[in-house]
């Protein structure tokens, strides 16, 4: 069901969120590497296919610091507020900010 909700919101990233706090993430990269390579794992249920957790960020941190964390290869991050998650930054929203 996680991997379908890529496609039916034709997003590129996914947290996968328990009890407030990101314990796992898919992608596009990922979704597109099991349905090609390892098709009966899309019956599976998340955490069996799921990647390693976004990087968590303070809602005050500068341009900089999320620079930093896209440099290293994440492909989002998460913004946490007053102890509650509330939003995501992809690298699309950084090249678009970057390029507007």
């Amino acid at each position: 069901m996680a991997l379908s909700t890529l496609t039916a919101h034709d997003i590129g990233q996914l947290p996968v969120v328990l009890e407030g706090e990101c314990v796992g993430s898919l992608t596009e990269t990922r979704r597109m590497k099991l349905v090609i390579d390892e098709p009966e794992l899309l019956s599976k249920s998340v955490d069996t296919v799921m990647g390693a957790p976004f990087p968590v960020l303070d809602g005050h941190v500068d341009s900089e610091e999320i620079m930093h964390i896209m440099k290293r290869g994440n492909p989002a991050c998460l913004v946490r507020q007053d102890g509650k998650l509330v939003g995501i930054v992809t690298r699309y929203d950084v090249v678009r900010v970057l390029t507007a």
